[in-house]
């Protein structure tokens, strides 16, 4: 039988040795994992023994069964964490994705690696039309790293899970095969070392991502989410590193096309100043100053609102990672702004800053 196996981001995924096994179960029985799991936990290693047995025996079983994969640090050869993808209703393409990792592993990334690649394999090899997650409402690391991976959460169920015999509330998350065509771009960002430049104490790769997701929770048009992956590629007047050089815009226009590139590229070369003198004058005309042509930009009343909402998505992402004399930031611009947005972001920055709704 062959053995899966892939490698990224400095992690193999494959099937665990007995040894890994043990190791594993010591690393997280006892722990807080199993708190935010609808699994209490393995009661002996014999459980996890017999669990990598069937999962073994599914993978023979052809591409329809579930596929469960474990993480292992190759410097160490220690099992950190597993995912599995697993049928729903595979007639129909819908997979169902889930993972652990042992809590003295959290939060150094390797959550989001396992899930991209999770991500990847239903779509690639699994022929996934809709892939699924689930996760408790509260669990704010778990919804991140669905997020960045380009998940969507599409609704809150109450109640929808039952644990030790309480009812919990649950997020529902999903990705469609349009949302992961999208996800495509990623390839082509992550070739570019996007996932390699820091930004807010993040990668500038999971700023772009927080940047979509947030723009696709609003139902902006698909260009304006597609923008908002690419928005600060080619740097801003405060975000000074750029990750793509200007002479790439052809490449970029071919990943998401020319009125989303053109977009990305007013957002990386605007003036903000000159963004905000808009503001006063809401019948126009409008325009900005070119950072890198150093010309005035005319913009037509729709570029400005997508500015606009670029601009909300871009600080309402990383706000939270901003300190407390941060939160108030150009709050005069941005009540301001109110009156230039659509329905979704015009709220979510009432709800941020508390502002009251524009007469």
């Amino acid at each position: 039988m062959n053995v899966p196996r892939y490698e990224v981001g400095g992690l193999v995924f494959t099937w665990p040795s007995e040894a890994q096994i043990d190791g594993y179960y010591a690393a997280i029985v006892g722990t807080n994992l199993f708190d935010t799991l609808l699994w209490n936990g393995p009661s002996h290693p014999q459980e996890l023994h017999t669990f990598w047995a069937d999962r073994r025996e599914d993978y023979a079983a052809g591409p329809r069964h579930v596929l469960s994969l474990a993480v292992i640090d190759p410097r160490t050869d220690v099992m950190i964490g597993s995912g599995s993808l697993r049928p729903v209703r595979p007639d129909h393409g819908v997979w169902d994705l889930g993972y652990a990792l042992a809590p003295a592993f959290h939060g150094r990334g390797h959550g989001t690696t396992l899930v991209r690649l999770l991500v990847d394999i239903a779509f690639q090899e699994r022929g996934a039309t809709r892939l699924e997650a689930e996760v408790f409402v509260g669990n704010d690391a778990s919804r991140r790293v669905l997020e960045k991976a380009g998940f969507v959460l599409e609704d809150t169920a109450r109640g929808a899970i039952v644990k030790g015999g309480r009812h919990f509330d649950a997020w529902r998350f999903a990705m469609v095969r349009k949302d992961w065509d999208r996800h495509l771009h990623l390839s082509f960002l992550r070739l570019n070392a996007v996932d390699r430049l820091g930004h807010t104490d993040d990668t500038l790769l999971a700023h772009l991502l927080g940047v979509r997701s947030l723009l696709l929770e609003w139902h902006v048009p698909a260009e304006l989410a597609d923008a908002g992956l690419f928005h600060s590629v080619y740097g801003t007047e405060s975000y000074r590193t750029p990750a793509l050089a200007l002479a790439l815009r052809p490449d970029v226009r071919a990943q998401i096309g020319e009125r989303a590139e053109h977009l990305a590229y007013l957002f990386g070369a605007m003036e903000k100043d000159t963004l905000y003198a808009n503001l006063t004058r809401p019948d126009g005309p409008f325009h900005i100053g070119d950072r890198f042509t150093g010309l005035p930009c005319p913009l037509s009343p729709t570029e400005l609102s997508d500015l606009c909402v670029l601009t909300v998505a871009n600080w309402l992402e990383q706000r939270p990672r901003a300190g407390l004399q941060h939160q108030r930031l150009r709050s005069e611009e941005f009540e301001r702004m109110l009156g230039f947005l659509p329905e979704r972001p015009r709220a979510a920055l009432m709800a941020a800053y508390g502002f009251s709704a524009p007469a």
